[in-house]
């Protein structure tokens, strides 16, 4: 072995010294570009398509079709409860079981195609409006608009009086360590449970999707992202930033301003869903008729919420929208993986 290295060394002595430099960096830079060791290759390749991302907002298709679809475009909006809503009833957080029963009650009274819940009722409080909530949700089940309940696992079951009445879906959040954004959801669960998580069983069960044996799989797809679009009700009823425009956000740093916090889905407040205005009253009815609602809540300091591609401080809420936006829009799984 120590022979073989000074035939080597002797060899590259031999050599002119630009060349025998030459080749020690390609070399070098061979193997650092194949182990990464520092994770910036992948970094680099990852914001590479985040920027494509950016500029393809706006490209965003129309839906292919199915049974969850208006006007050519998934039928997916968002009930949002923020801290100015909880102030406005003098609501503390958690808020009461009653207040939640009286948004969702409001959600179906628009008549949404189906409502995920985004709120976790695994803990047991003692609060006895509980009974107001569990009626609730009767009355969905009357109705036949079927509700899904956000929960963390089989081992934190959500509380009787509401997983009794809710079909509980995992709602996953992938966060990449190196830049903390977040760019893919997963389809099921982690082995070995291996359970269709939020977007794939509404996708499937709600919207006609993945109708073969496997459903929609096991793996991870990529999350595209919409600009908002120019004539949005959310401009009017969030307080929310727009990214600058093209090309000024390629030059600006990745912790600034340079993604908005806007999201495209159609997002209702829900101290205005349940105190509309008459203007704002026909527009809430448009929005949540047929529509997938998720019903999520954002509050200053949760650990809800995520970066993505377009967006910073985004409530974690919208990915769980975004995912099966993507479901919808491009169709099949397969074709929206990324290895």
């Amino acid at each position: 072995m120590k022979a073989a290295w000074q035939a080597w060394r002797e060899r590259l002595r031999a050599l002119p010294r630009p060349l025998a430099f030459y080749l020690l960096f390609l070399v070098g830079g061979i193997v650092l570009l194949r182990m990464d060791p520092f994770g910036l290759t992948r970094l680099t390749k990852m914001y590479s398509q985040d920027l494509l991302a950016v500029a393809m907002a706006g490209c965003y298709p129309d839906a292919s079709g199915g049974t969850c679809v208006k006007d050519g475009k998934a039928a997916i909006a968002v009930v949002l409860l923020r801290d100015p809503d909880l102030a406005a009833y003098e609501e503390p957080w958690p808020p009461r079981y009653a207040y939640h029963a009286r948004v969702l009650k409001a959600i179906r009274a628009n008549q949404p195609k189906a409502v995920v819940m985004d709120v976790v009722f695994e803990d047991v409080r003692d609060d006895p409006t509980i009974e107001l909530l569990a009626a609730e949700l009767d009355r969905y089940r009357a109705a036949g608009i079927p509700v899904y309940g956000a929960t963390f696992g089989p081992d934190r079951p959500l509380r009787p009086e509401v997983g009794t009445r809710v079909t509980p879906v995992e709602v996953p959040k992938r966060i990449d360590p190196l830049d903390r954004v977040t760019r893919f959801y997963d389809l099921a669960t982690a082995p070995p449970t291996l359970q269709p998580t939020a977007a794939a069983t509404v996708f499937r069960e709600v919207c006609g999707g993945c109708q073969v044996a496997d459903g929609c799989g096991t793996g991870a797809i990529r999350v595209f992202w919409s600009d908002l679009p120019d004539e949005s009700w959310n401009d009017r009823w969030l307080d929310c930033r727009r990214k600058p425009p093209f090309p000024a956000w390629i030059f600006q740093d990745r912790g600034s301003d340079f993604r908005e916090n806007c999201p495209s889905t159609a997002t209702i407040p829900a101290g205005l869903l349940l105190e509309p205005t008459e203007e704002s009253d026909t527009a809430i009815e448009g929005i949540l008729a047929g529509s997938v609602v998720f019903y999520g809540a954002f509050y200053y300091g949760a650990a809800d919420a995520m970066n993505t591609p377009l967006h910073n401080d985004l409530p974690g809420v919208y990915l769980h929208a975004a995912a099966l936006d993507t479901l919808m829009d491009y169709g099949r799984p397969q074709a929206i993986r990324l290895a």
